[in-house]
């Protein structure tokens, strides 16, 4: 019996361990419940507190925090933005965004009037600016 009698996966031309998913699981921290009030995450560690429990607000910090958390390597990220709420007269992220769209279904037009398609790319490209960091004041908002 030759080799690749005994292994069906050598003769399709594929590794036995051809499911990338099985090799390598992703996890990703908790969004609990911490002292009956507060919404937090556990980071290499380290406590991160993310404002009320069961909010939208602390549900987009969770999402906000887990992805600077996975971009950075799983590195626990130096919050150079506090996790806050939007202050009077400060416009958050989801404002300016609302604003720039009004804008945009206004300036890309075609020579009769009729609206392109431009401002719903727009619109694609910023939503998950928005699901991530609506809550942020912009004026905090950094690259």
């Amino acid at each position: 019996m030759a080799l690749t009698d005994r292994n069906p996966a050598a003769n399709s031309g594929e590794s036995p361990d051809s499911n990338p998913a099985e090799k390598f699981e992703v996890r990703v921290p908790k969004y609990s419940l911490h002292k009956k009030i507060n919404a937090r995450l556990v980071l290499n560690g380290h406590e991160v507190y993310l404002g009320s429990y069961g909010t939208p607000e602390s549900k987009a910090n969770y999402e906000r925090v887990v992805a600077e958390w996975l971009q950075s390597g799983r590195k626990t990220p130096k919050l150079k933005r506090p996790i806050e709420e939007t202050h009077a007269g400060q416009p958050s992220i989801t404002e300016v965004i609302v604003r720039y769209m009004d804008h945009a279904e206004q300036y890309y037009r075609r020579s009769d009037g009729t609206p392109t398609r431009e401002s719903d790319n727009i619109r694609d490209a910023v939503r998950p600016l928005r699901r991530l960091f609506g809550n942020v004041r912009a004026e905090s908002f950094t690259p």
